[in-house]
């Protein structure tokens, strides 16, 4: 059974073609609005459609209170994605969006509705296996200003613009709050493949972290090394890009084969 209503304001419809035959939902990093991933779409593959989550506080949504409960933002995003996995659907979350993409399709499962055919995780350790010494979300304003300059995802006009940045640290406390309260229950493998994607000067992920994530689904889980750091594709979508057709036109290879056998 599928849920009635159509994708909604957390997720937005930011590429739909009438004759694709799948789909792509994006979930974002900490503070990131649903328009992060708008730069890949001129580079991906006709044929797919694509979704961006939008969390309240920001974009659209920019008068909503902010969610800082995984289990809240989980809830409120199923009732748009649930429609959508009639189509074969992969799942690409970056940094926090990895573990939304996760809880997501767990969520699904728990529910009865199918599994997406391929999880994309990157640059993201795996829910569970990080330990929260100084939690982000409790940081001093100086202190949280700090780690965004490590992270090196910001532009230094941005992060010196003090009106912008006194709209941008609530919306990243919650994100991170989001991130550092969430806990990983015992529960079975997703049955799903999934790739992990990381560049190779990330100084937010621990070298067990990319192994750890194999442990989390039943299906075939490979990693691909990216050059650059957290946000490796600041740079540039090209070869992310690449890899995302590649994902998805296995996920549909293996949906045409399991319907046909």
């Amino acid at each position: 059974m599928f849920f009635d209503n159509q994708p909604g304001e957390i997720l937005l419809p930011m590429r739909e073609e009438s004759l694709a035959t799948s789909n792509l939902i994006c979930f974002p990093y900490a503070g990131a609005a649903a328009a992060w991933c708008m730069p890949m779409f001129d580079e991906l593959d006709q044929g797919i459609n694509v979704y961006s989550l939008q969390l309240p506080g920001r974009g659209s949504r920019f008068n909503e209170a902010l969610m800082e409960d995984m289990q809240d933002i989980v809830k409120e995003a199923l009732q748009a994605i649930v429609p959508l996995m009639r189509k074969p659907t992969v799942f690409f979350g970056h940094s926090m969006g990895a573990r939304i993409a996760y809880e997501t399709a767990h969520h699904l499962r728990a529910l009865g509705y199918p599994e997406p055919r391929h999880v994309i995780c990157s640059a993201s350790p795996p829910p569970g296996t990080s330990s929260v010494t100084h939690p982000k979300h409790q940081m001093s304003d100086p202190e949280l200003l700090q780690h965004i300059k490590e992270m090196e995802g910001t532009p230094k006009q941005i992060i010196e613009n003090k009106e912008f940045m006194d709209l941008l640290l609530p919306i990243l406390r919650a994100d991170y709050k989001v991130i550092e309260t969430y806990q990983l229950p015992s529960r079975q493998k997703l049955r799903c493949s999934a790739s992990v994607f990381y560049g190779d000067s990330d100084v937010a992920l621990l070298k067990n972290d990319l192994a750890s994530w194999e442990a989390l689904f039943s299906g075939c889980v490979d990693e691909m090394k990216f050059n650059g750091g957290h946000f490796y594709f600041e740079n540039g979508f090209s070869e992310l890009v690449r890899q995302i057709n590649l994902k998805v036109k296995r996920a549909m290879l293996s949906h045409d084969q399991e319907k046909n056998s």
